[in-house]
């Protein structure tokens, strides 16, 4: 078996080596001891749900990485029932190179590193040691694209996962760090894990008056807490008459971090005779410390029906939402359309056209929304007329998506737009995605992405010095290659 030059690092500010040049460093050897006080071997702590590497790949491809429990250990007084799970964790895999890395891959510039990261649901207190392993292959020939199968080297790297909390087994457990708020900077919402008195679920005291459409919640972590697993946001009202779409990046299974603020969207449908307030209860469930609930009154009148319409093309009037209702292409629950990996951008057009009527109203809309599950597949900017809240008539209104994929895979694209009195509009698709779509412009970074975008920048900085030094290998190494293809000639 040949030995491989596959670079991997940990995603943080020190790209920490885990594999340098297809060797395991030793605090990540499987063979490293987990309990010798002269040594140490690598550990994510209690507070990081995930761990995030880089791949650096020159002239090999890989399969999907595997991952896997190799062993566990419960923490001490830990007892739960026998017929509850005995295992401490559940692991997933997401990033690019969780799909595996291929030829078409070596096309793309990817000197920033292939992502892969490791999420870990803690299911009971205790500590496991986990194992990492990918099966790599030399590329023998770029130009034809051939691999060689029989070249292979397998990479294999662990570490050990502490599943903890700060306080007694069985006591109210509180995520310390873990906040929500009404904007991208207030915990006015949770604040270290606990919910404040306005928000109380047995006592709510915060309003939603009958002219608002929508409501938008924003999850972070505080600096210096590490990041946290969510299993996406769930919303009930009651009384029913209240239908609750949750929608954003927060609505689907996601990991909280301090470097991004994930978006949660309420859109509500007042049913035709809603009149009055219903409570809506908004729960999130992280792991180990249970459920967060918060909860608020969402008052409602009366329901206005009016005609409303998306299409894909001026000349195709209605052909995604016919009428307020989306047509079977774009449905939700099972969308057949699909757009292309080829394709960084699509455009709809949004008109209002009561035809029941000999006059037709502006119809009111709020501020579309957009959903991608998986979540990091990509960052969609919306743009054009109707990318706000407005009123629209016959004369249709432009909204763009630019998908800004940062991954290969494919996944669905929902746009949600809010329309008062009314069941809100949302219509869905495939997009494929094949590699990261940045846009030029610093202007369509939100403020906090632009403060990871400086970090990088500063990091970076510090991460030249090893690059060169790379390079240099890599020159080496293909020289190396091509005095053996000539010596083979």
């Amino acid at each position: 078996m040949e030995s491989s030059a596959i670079d991997v690092v940990v995603e943080d500010a020190a790209f920490t080596p885990v594999v340098t040049e297809g060797f395991t460093e030793e605090p990540w050897s499987p063979d490293a001891p987990t309990d010798s006080p002269l040594f140490q071997k690598a550990v994510v702590g209690p507070m990081h749900s995930a761990v995030g590497f880089l791949f650096f790949v020159d002239d090999e491809v890989f399969k999907a990485p595997s991952v896997r429990v190799i062993s566990q250990t419960p923490a001490e007084g830990d007892v739960i029932d026998p017929s509850q799970t005995q295992d401490i964790m559940m692991l997933f895999m997401d990033g690019q190179a969780s799909l595996g890395y291929g030829l078409h891959d070596l096309e793309e510039d990817n000197f920033e590193g292939v992502e892969f990261r490791v999420i870990h649901k803690c299911l009971r207190q205790g500590t496991a040691v986990i194992e990492a392993s990918v099966l790599t292959y030399w590329v023998i020939d770029d130009e034809e694209s051939v691999y060689d199968p029989t070249r292979q080297t397998r990479i294999t790297w662990s570490w050990t996962k502490e599943c903890a909390r700060s306080d007694p087994i069985g006591s109210k457990a509180y995520r310390s760090g873990f906040r929500i708020g009404t904007t991208h900077a207030l915990d006015d919402v949770v604040r270290t894990g606990a919910t404040r008195f306005q928000y109380d679920p047995d006592t709510p005291a915060i309003t939603v008056p009958v002219s608002e459409h929508s409501s938008s919640f924003f999850l972070s972590m505080e600096e210096g807490f590490g990041n946290q697993y969510h299993e996406g946001a769930i919303a009930v009202s009651s009384p029913d008459w209240l239908h609750v779409t949750v929608r954003g990046d927060a609505s689907v299974p996601n990991v909280v971090t301090g470097f991004d603020v994930q978006e949660l969207d309420i859109i509500y449908n007042c049913g035709p005779s809603a009149s009055g307030a219903a409570k809506v209860t908004i729960t999130l469930h992280l792991d180990l410390y249970g459920p967060i609930s918060f909860s608020y009154l969402k008052h409602c009148g009366g329901v206005e029906k009016e005609g409303f319409y998306v299409s894909s093309s001026p000349e195709k009037a209605g052909d995604v939402v016919m009428d307020g209702s989306v047509v079977p292409e774009y449905n939700y629950e099972m969308p057949t359309h699909v757009t292309s990996e080829i394709e960084y951008m699509d455009s709809f057009y949004i008109h209002a056209e009561d035809l029941r009527s000999a006059t037709s109203q502006p119809q009111e809309f709020g501020t579309p929304i957009v959903t991608v599950s998986p979540s990091g597949l990509m960052r969609p900017v919306l743009e054009g007329s109707a990318s706000t809240a407005g009123s629209v008539g016959r004369a249709p209104k432009k909204l763009d998506i630019y998908y800004n994929c940062r991954q290969r895979g494919e996944g669905r694209v929902t746009v949600t737009i809010p329309v008062p009195m009314h069941t809100p509009v949302e219509f869905s698709w495939i997009k494929q995605c094949v590699r990261r779509q940045a846009r030029d412009s610093v202007g369509f970074l939100s403020p906090n992405q632009l403060l990871v975008f400086l970090c990088v920048i500063v990091v970076s900085i510090g991460f030249g010095l090893w690059l060169m030094n790379r390079k240099k290998k890599q020159a080496q190494r293909q020289l190396l290659l091509s005095s053996q293809k000539m010596s083979m000639h």
